[in-house]
């Protein structure tokens, strides 16, 4: 007969605990805004809004408005819905 060592280890946190702090930690990330919140954005916050996503800055305030709310709302690419 051969013996064999078996390390039974489990998590010791929770994945539901883990699951919710990550949600709470992430919620800003999380939150869909409506276009209201888009149309009332400075140029400027448009600018840098723009930039954290990596898109380019044109001088039309509504083509900014428009590719931040289709960039933010997963219909970037290739007008697909994510």
């Amino acid at each position: 007969m051969i013996q064999k060592k078996l390390d039974d280890q489990a998590r010791k946190i929770p994945f539901q605990d883990i699951r919710k702090e990550a949600l709470m930690r992430n919620r800003n990330l999380l939150e869909v805004k409506d276009d209201d919140y888009y149309d009332q954005l400075t140029e400027d916050e448009l600018t840098t809004e723009l930039q954290k996503i990596h898109e380019e800055i044109s001088d039309d305030i509504d083509q900014m408005k428009n590719k931040l709310k289709n960039s933010v709302k997963g219909t970037g690419f290739f007008g697909m819905t994510i």
